[in-house]
């Protein structure tokens, strides 16, 4: 079976040590998008990862609703990571870009991508029902056309 995981990855141009996946998402200790980064990890994969929140901030919860809040505020990049995005994809090759609910994904951020690495291929993923209002954001909503695959848990 390692012979033929390896002859697959050779043969798609890439060597045994797998992709190189740029990882965005939430992380921080107990939250699942860290168990995910370190299962593409496990699976023998490269991964970098870049988190969309801050462990030392102190968020103030609005108290409109959250999809309200979005939808009159946006989502917003708190930790500058959409500048961080571009900056890797400026200074590394990427297979995949991994964006576990990009809420804070900007539609620029996803065509710079594009452009900088045509061949990159962009995922995402949420665990949530991302048809849901409450969990969208419009920056989410217009990147979604952008992405190559969006997977998600929910059956609905």
């Amino acid at each position: 079976m390692e012979a033929k995981k390896t002859e697959q990855f050779e043969s798609a141009g890439r060597n045994a040590a797998g992709l190189r996946v740029l990882y965005v998402g939430t992380i921080l200790p107990g939250s699942t998008a860290v168990q995910r980064a370190d299962a593409l990890k496990d699976l023998g994969h490269q991964v970098t990862t870049l988190s969309t929140e801050n462990s030392n901030e102190i968020v103030v919860k609005p108290s409109l609703p959250s999809r309200v809040w979005r939808r009159i505020v946006g989502a917003q990049d708190r930790v500058g990571m959409n500048a961080a995005v571009l900056r890797a994809m400026r200074s590394e090759t990427f297979d995949v870009l991994w964006i576990d609910k990009g809420l804070t994904v900007h539609l620029k951020t996803l065509r710079q991508v594009r452009e900088l690495q045509p061949r990159c291929r962009i995922i995402g993923f949420s665990p949530d029902d991302m048809m849901n209002p409450a969990n969208q954001s419009q920056d989410f909503l217009n990147g979604l056309p952008l992405y190559d695959h969006f997977i998600t848990s929910k059956s609905y």
